[in-house]
């Protein structure tokens, strides 16, 4: 069982339990459901590698829709194509990314002070079927990934519940970490990659130390 205070996510010197993004987690979720979110619908994450965009991966799949990761690097009709193939119209983003991503999709800033009001007072007990707008199956999208479009258009991947439930069978039968292991998460959260950094770590309830997005290399 994960043990409620030790460290889920770490990123310098700030960490969070997974105590803490349990309840962080329920509240957001609870807010993206009362905006429309649910099984088979995709809200979009326009967020950089950083404690929030993992964290904001756990409100999307509490409420049950799928996430949709968005580089906010990317150029511009990239990112308005990736939203509209998607059906996206909610998203979650901070305030360093805003300016970058298109009106056209209801954006909740998470680091806005009065978004950060409005999450402090929702309730943060866990969320059941009851809660959400649909009842949520394994066969359920988990997330939509975008190939990298070199060879024209990107092309949109769906991968379901059911399918991350095998994954982390695999990884953790094959690798074996303990809940003591810190899991290190470098690479994009906009291709498919850090699933396998993810599971890795909170299948077993370790620790996942999220490298921040301005660094590429070195020690």
């Amino acid at each position: 069982a994960i043990v409620p205070d030790s460290v889920a996510l770490a990123c310098g010197d700030d960490t969070l339990t997974y105590r803490d993004l349990d309840g962080w987690s329920n509240r957001v979720a609870r807010m993206l459901v009362t905006a429309g979110a649910g099984p088979e619908r995709y809200v979009a994450l326009g967020i950089g590698r950083s404690l929030e965009s993992v964290a904001a991966i756990w409100a999307v799949a509490k409420s049950g829709a799928a996430f949709v990761p968005i580089d906010p690097a990317y150029p511009r009709d990239r990112i308005e194509y990736m939203l509209g193939d998607s059906g996206s119209t909610l998203g979650l983003t901070t305030r360093a990314h805003r300016d970058a991503l298109p009106d056209d999709v209801d954006w909740l800033v998470l680091d806005d002070p009065a978004v950060r009001t409005r999450i402090a007072g929702t309730d943060a007990t866990a969320l059941t079927d009851i809660d959400r707008r649909a009842p949520l199956r394994t066969g359920h999208p988990a997330y939509l990934i975008y190939t990298s479009g070199s060879t024209g258009r990107p092309k949109g991947v769906v991968v379901p519940h059911h399918g991350l439930a095998n994954l982390s069978m695999t990884l953790h039968s094959r690798l074996a970490p303990e809940p003591t292991a810190r899991v290190s998460h470098f690479s994009s959260p906009s291709f498919d990659a850090p699933i396998f950094e993810y599971m890795t770590a909170f299948g077993i309830g370790a620790t996942l130390v999220v490298i921040p997005a301005h660094v590429y290399g070195g020690d």
